[in-house]
């Protein structure tokens, strides 16, 4: 652990490796940075107290690394999502008395939640998901904010390959760094099982180590023989040695876009049904592919054309099964739903199709009465939970009816149109109603011409 103190150092009596390890900012009346920034946020931090960040894309400099405003504490360091609570977030993780804790602002937080290994101190955390490692037996341990970290897997070929620590991408696949023979930077879904492995050049073998991570494309190893950093090129990483630093406190970096060292599937959705009970529209789907997902938005419509999100769901990256209840339908109105698969934190996704619930509606509801006042035609959207028939009459002032029609529907939208060059202008009365005159729907019509 690195502690840091107010005594001044003249600049010209720094080395590089005093830059790395002290972080000085040697300006007038520098004040500690900002805390937390969000994710991707292209640095590196260091478990030193006051904790540094680190920028691999720049320079080592008396600014590049710096000091935060985040005391550093307890054993190991991850940075990411914060899931024990609505902020800060992202945020740091630690471990401190064998539990979980996390960063809240101006202090740490005690989860209560244990490791479920004393020596499961290697952590790394992502969208949801947070993984230890212990270091001398490749196990890996898994948590998700809600108990005690459990045990996942056993990295096989790892046990003290080093530098005992973890990245997290936002797929919740975790990274393993091994930098004994043979080296490799590889990737595992969160059930544990390989996706594949990128290649290493330039890096000394170590057994054991600080710890690494992982910014954009550049891969920061920090061991017993040194700093390096490497660029990482289809599969394969080659490194380069920045400075010899000793041993410190552990490293994290925001979660990383899924893909490295593996190839990322498009998403596949298996199926996706709606149905009814009682007042709520119970949505299930199911998909065979999902690993590059980083939500499923619940999408819902009265017409089956304009849609709003009503839910956000978090998938778990791998072939699942989901349902979501909505417990609020638009009522006396068929609701129309679809499935947004966002890949990628894209803004727009893969769909599924669109399914509809009739909880709670009527056998007929119309809406979008246009245009209104008309010259000579009106249409209206009706939707139909059955087939059936639909009436439709026009009234004119005194009550007597001047248009009588009957249209057949099938379940679900339609559009229907009617000519009026046959009435007079006016002021009318229109009625739809369906087959057995429930459900009726009246609205005022103008004629101009």
């Amino acid at each position: 652990m690195l502690s840091l103190s107010n005594q001044f150092i003249p600049l010209k009596r720094l080395s590089p490796i005093s830059i790395f390890l002290l972080g000085i900012i040697l300006l007038a009346g520098n004040k500690l940075c900002a805390q937390l920034t969000a994710c991707p946020n292209g640095l590196m931090y260091s478990q030193t107290s006051p904790i540094q960040a680190y920028n691999p894309n720049l320079p080592l400099s008396t600014s590049n690394p710096y000091t935060i405003a985040v005391t550093g504490s307890g054993s190991g360091l991850a940075y990411g999502p914060n899931f024990n609570a609505a902020s800060p977030s992202p945020t740091f993780y630690s471990i401190i008395g064998g539990n979980y804790a996390y960063w809240n602002g101006t202090g740490w937080t005690n989860t209560g939640h244990a490791t479920g290994n004393t020596s499961a101190v290697n952590i790394a955390s992502g969208p949801g998901c947070l993984y230890n490692l212990v270091g001398g037996t490749g196990q890996i341990y898994v948590y998700n904010g809600t108990g005690p970290g459990t045990l996942l897997t056993t990295v096989a070929g790892f046990s003290g390959g080093g530098p005992y620590d973890l990245v997290v991408d936002n797929c919740c696949n975790f990274y393993v760094f091994k930098a004994t023979a043979p080296q490799s930077l590889s990737a595992y879904s969160p059930t544990g099982v390989l996706l594949g492995s990128c290649t290493v050049s330039g890096m000394p073998t170590t057994s054991s180590g600080i710890g690494f991570a992982i910014i954009g494309n550049k891969v920061v190893v920090v061991n017993g023989s040194g700093m390096f950093v490497g660029t990482v090129t289809g599969s394969a990483v080659s490194f380069t040695n920045v400075t010899s630093i000793p041993n410190g406190g552990d490293v994290a970096s925001c979660p990383i876009a899924c893909g490295m060292c593996y190839s990322v599937l498009p998403l596949n959705f298996k199926s996706f049904s709606c149905n009814s009970s009682g007042i709520q529209n119970i949505l299930n789907w199911e998909t065979a592919l999902e690993e590059g997902v980083s939500a499923f938005k619940i999408e819902r419509s009265t017409d089956a054309e304009n849609f709003e999100t009503i839910a956000t769901i978090t998938p778990n990256h791998y072939p699942s099964k989901y349902t979501f209840t909505d417990n609020n339908p638009v009522e006396r109105l068929i609701n129309y739903y679809r499935i947004n698969g966002i890949e990628n934190f894209k803004t727009e996704g893969t769909r599924t199709d669109i399914c509809y619930a009739k909880a709670g509606a009527s056998a007929i509801s119309v809406s979008s009465v246009y245009p209104n006042p008309t010259d000579n035609y009106f249409s209206f959207n009706i939707n139909s939970n059955e087939v059936s028939s639909v009436n439709i009459r026009i009234y004119d002032s005194y009550g007597k009816i001047v248009k009588n029609s009957t249209k057949e529907l099938q379940a679900g939208a339609a559009k229907i149109e009617l000519n009026l060059d046959e009435l007079s202008p006016g002021i009318y009365s229109l009625e739809i109603s369906g087959s057995n005159n429930h459900d009726t729907y009246i609205q005022k019509l103008v004629k101009l011409k």
